[in-house]
């Protein structure tokens, strides 16, 4: 009587750790087919010529005053950097720094009463620039400021 119900529970743990085995088959190949089509592209382009062409349709863009970009000149870490970027007029904005592998920061497309207001924390890989974009009227305009990590300690220079 015992052999009967271990060749059960045999059958019924084989069937549960195919059903399992299945399961997560299936959940794998629904993860990379959706992995593969990515909504937003600009956010995995490999610099900024990519990012811009990607969301703003072009890549050449002339400096512009009207946007500002507030941010520390000196930040500890590059874990949490503060930044708040206005720019008015403007139909698309798109903040990216060069201290990361992947550029996009931030980026919006629709935007209320023609003005841009972005405000948040980067991280940061390493010192470098913010550079906000923003479409105005079909031409594409820039701003910039550097950022220089500087960790929790300084060495003085003798």
């Amino acid at each position: 009587m015992i052999e009967p119900l271990e060749n059960r529970r045999r059958l019924l743990l084989s069937g549960v750790r195919m059903a399992a085995a299945l399961f997560l088959g299936a959940g794998a190949l629904f993860r990379w087919a959706h992995a593969a089509q990515d909504p937003r592209p600009e956010f995995a382009a490999g610099g900024f010529g990519d990012a811009l062409e990607s969301f703003f349709g072009v890549r050449e863009a002339s400096d512009d005053a009207s946007i500002e970009i507030e941010t520390p000149l000196e930040a500890l870490h590059g874990e949490l950097v503060p930044f708040r970027v206005s720019a008015p007029g403007v139909e698309k904005v798109a903040l990216l720094t060069d201290a990361n592998n992947d550029p996009m920061i931030m980026a919006m497309d629709q935007i209320q009463d023609r003005r841009a207001v972005m405000i948040g924390h980067a991280r940061l890989q390493r010192s470098g620039r913010l550079v906000c974009y923003a479409l105005r009227d079909g031409r594409l305009g820039r701003s910039e400021r550097r950022v220089q990590i500087v960790g929790a300690w300084r060495e003085v220079e003798q």
